[in-house]
Formats: structure tokens, sequence, C-alpha cells
């Protein structure tokens, strides 16, 4: 199967890596049957570079961190199918399983589109309705900000706020850890989309998380 996998360049490693590893892939810069789209930052950008490549033969993989899928499939036209998959990018090879979502435009195939995602993802697949974020990942980014709200007003050191949510809640990892290992930027990116998407204060982003954002900051050094 050819496959071309665009992403921004801080994370192009990561979506390369874990996609060249999957078995029967061929990775090429063009003429491909599978285009894997892992951008969330720039939407407008996000769009230009996929028009690009748009063609009645290629299938879209797009990620829905900050768009659903159907707004993607708004502003792409041209492809024969397009999938949104919340995709974040230093968790793809530890999951095990992938949400999928598709344009309300477009006819459902679920035999099909899930047998295809399990070929290129080799995880269980999981559909949900489309959305900004999907499930884990706009569950892990909320319960990240509200710990980086608690460090900031001091309710505790962010060792201790890991160690109490790893004991309290058996995560494997504290939200803090999480955070640093995700990305503070990109929390703040799938944030501020679910804030412009539903309008909720929920979605405020603590100030302390920005600032580690915009420092490229760890909260465990």
């Amino acid at each position: 199967m050819k496959v071309t996998v665009l992403a921004e360049p801080q994370y192009s490693v990561h979506f390369a890596g874990f996609f060249s590893s999957q078995p029967d892939m061929e990775m090429v810069a063009s003429g491909a049957e599978i285009v894997i789209d892992g951008q969330f930052f720039d939407l407008q950008e996000k769009y230009h570079n996929l028009q690009s490549f748009a063609s009645k033969d290629t299938i879209l993989i797009s990620n829905t961190l900050t768009a659903p899928a159907t707004a993607i499939a708004h502003n792409v036209t041209g492809f024969k199918k397009i999938i949104g998959v919340p995709m974040l990018p230093t968790q793809l090879a530890q999951q095990t399983a992938i949400e999928y979502s598709l344009p309300l435009q477009q006819e459902a195939d679920d035999l099909s589109d899930k047998a295809l995602l399990q070929l290129v993802f080799a995880k269980d697949i999981e559909k949900i309705g489309d959305s900004v974020g999907g499930i884990f990942p706009r569950t892990i980014s909320m319960i990240i900000n509200e710990a980086a709200f608690a460090l900031q007003e001091g309710v505790a050191t962010a060792a201790d706020i890991d160690l109490a949510m790893k004991l309290g809640t058996n995560y494997p990892k504290g939200p803090l850890a999480w955070a640093d290992e995700i990305g503070a930027y990109s929390i703040c990116a799938i944030l501020e989309a679910l804030q412009v998407e539903y309008g909720h204060e929920r979605y405020k982003i603590a100030p302390l998380l920005r600032l580690y954002a915009e420092a490229g900051k760890k909260f465990h050094q």
C-alpha cells in the first residue's frame, strides 16, 4: 500500500516512524493510495497542503484534533474518501485503540472503513461521532488543564499532583507527566479548538499551561 504522510516538522518523526513500521506500507512522496494527514496546528495551512494531494483515487485519513471531519471535508475536496482520526503524535504507538469519524456529508461504509483503519494502524478501531478532538485527546487535555490550574494555584507540586492522580485513578501516568510527553503546545491547540467549537468556559486554558507551551518548558525537568 502506497502511503504519503504529512505532519508538522516537530512531529514528522513520530508520524513517519509509526506508519513506516507498519507491514505492507510503502512511503511515497506522490501517487499515494492513502494520504495520512497528521497536521493540526494551522488549519488554513493544513487545508492548503492537503488540496495539492487530492485525487479521486486517494483516501485521506486526516487528524481531527482541532477540526472535525465534516469541516475538513468542507475545506478539502477531490478525495475518494475522507476519514477523521484524532491523532496525538506521541501517543500513536502506545494506544491500543484508534477512534475515527466520518464527515456528515459522506456515506458510511463501516465494515470497509474499519478494515482499512485496522490495516493502517494495526489496532482496535472504534467509530465515534464527528467532533473536535475525539474522546481520548479531549479528555486527557481537560485533565491536564485542571492539573495545570492546581499547580498554578499552589495546591501541590507537579510531582505530588501526578502521584495523587496515579494512586487515586490508577492512571499509567500523572497528568503533568502526560503533558510533558504530549507537549503543552499541542494541549493548548486542542483546548483552543474546543473553546472555538463549543464556547464553553470549561475549555479555558490555564495561564500556566499556556506559559509552559510558549516557553517550550516541561513540568518535570
